[in-house]
């Protein structure tokens, strides 16, 4: 189950990682579009290579986040298998507990 956990934080850092990117290459793109004349935004190689990049980059980010989703399923279903044991340890410890208000010897003695 770790190894889960620790793909799922991976694929976040990644994930994150993407969109920072992302963000970069919009903001070159705006860059690109407000310096570049009107007739002249379709032969301009350097905007449709990084029109192409965003598109790689969204695309992949697209697949992390299916990736994640898939992790993260596992892990609830992971999880679901010890929630009853968790229920009753987490009773027999409040039993416990309260045994020290019945006498004070059961404080000691468990």
């Amino acid at each position: 189950m770790p190894k889960i956990e620790q793909q799922k934080d991976r694929l976040i850092v990644e994930l994150n990682n993407n969109i920072k990117e992302i963000k970069g290459i919009e903001k070159k793109i705006l860059e690109l579009l407000v310096t570049s004349k009107s007739e002249e935004i379709l032969d301009d190689d350097k905007l449709i290579n990084i029109l192409e990049q965003s598109k790689k980059v969204s695309g992949e980010i697209n697949l992390k986040i299916c990736d994640s989703q898939v992790v993260e399923t596992q892990i609830q279903e992971n999880r679901s298998i010890y929630k009853p044991i968790a229920t009753r340890a987490s009773v027999l410890f409040f039993i416990v507990r309260a045994l020290a208000m019945v006498d004070s010897m059961y404080q000691y003695s468990l």
